[in-house]
């Protein structure tokens, strides 16, 4: 059994999906979405306790994670990119060195479409993982970090 990570990052709510690879096959055997405090400091706090006790249980394979867009609010632009940093020093604390996916390369891959929408992505990630959950139990932040896990599994093949 081989373990992959795939985590679709925010400030405030960071989605965290655990793929099992077995027999070719992928199954989504965790998945959270790790909601935060208000402030900066606390939200990274809250990153890294969570992703930590999340991932702690596990021997993963490799981890991948989605670059962040920049926008034209450079405020948000930073501090999510600040997240990313804490996800990532998280990760390599856990010897892992995290994977970056574009926004684009992961629709792609998993809908054929660089553009898609959420829909499209909670409608395509089906076809590509046995979920044994009801999707729409599923955040979209959860079910983008399944998309995130995918694409890196399928690109590193």
């Amino acid at each position: 059994m081989t373990f992959y990570l795939g985590v679709d990052p925010s400030l405030t709510n960071t989605g965290v999906a655990i793929l099992k690879e077995e027999n070719d096959e992928y199954f989504l055997i965790e998945h959270h979405l790790i909601k935060t405090k208000p402030t900066q400091e606390l939200r990274l706090r809250d990153i890294s306790q969570m992703l930590n006790k999340i991932c702690r249980p596990f021997k993963f394979e490799k981890a991948f994670i989605e670059y962040p867009l920049i926008n034209c609010n450079h405020k948000t632009s930073i501090s999510l990119a600040i997240a990313v940093g804490a996800i990532a020093s998280e990760l390599e604390k856990m010897d892992l060195k995290p994977i970056f996916l574009m926004p684009s390369e992961v629709k792609k891959i998993v809908t054929t479409q660089g553009n898609a929408d959420k829909d499209l992505m909670k409608k395509c990630i089906k076809n590509h993982i046995n979920i044994a959950y009801h999707l729409d139990d599923l955040s979209h932040h959860e079910i983008d970090a399944c998309g995130i896990a995918y694409a890196g599994i399928a690109l590193k093949k």
